[in-house]
């Protein structure tokens, strides 16, 4: 029995990284062009905090974040988590699939978390 899910388990594995190769393949397709503008810093005077509602964490004015087109902002990190686990590009929060967003791969290793913002 122990066998078998030893086995299941593989599988699973080499079916996933076979995935995230063929992903990795055709988004390396798209034209750049159209891709979001990376910011590392608001702009002064909003009264409303940004939040990341992948991590639901305060976005810092140091952290690299993205702006879609639909204009919601996230963690570039967490974005890139959130589609690998969706299997699809649109945005969490409206769902808009012309999200202008192509994920990098390798995924980030799961040490870049965010929720040690919320202890500070």
């Amino acid at each position: 029995m122990k066998t078998l899910l030893s086995l299941m388990l593989l599988v699973v594995s080499c079916l996933k990284w076979i995935w995230l190769s063929i992903l990795d393949y055709l988004l390396s397709f798209r034209e750049p062009s159209g891709y979001p503008e990376f910011i590392t810093q608001r702009s002064g005077g909003e009264d409303v905090d940004d939040y990341c509602v992948v991590c639901m964490c305060l976005i810092g004015e140091d952290e690299e974040a993205t702006r879609l087109r639909c204009e919601h902002i996230f963690h570039r990190v967490c974005l890139d988590r959130w589609f690998a686990a969706a299997g699809y590009i649109a945005c969490p929060i409206c769902r808009d699939g012309d999200s202008g967003y192509a994920p990098e791969y390798p995924l980030p290793s799961s040490s870049d978390d965010h929720d040690d913002d919320q202890l500070k």
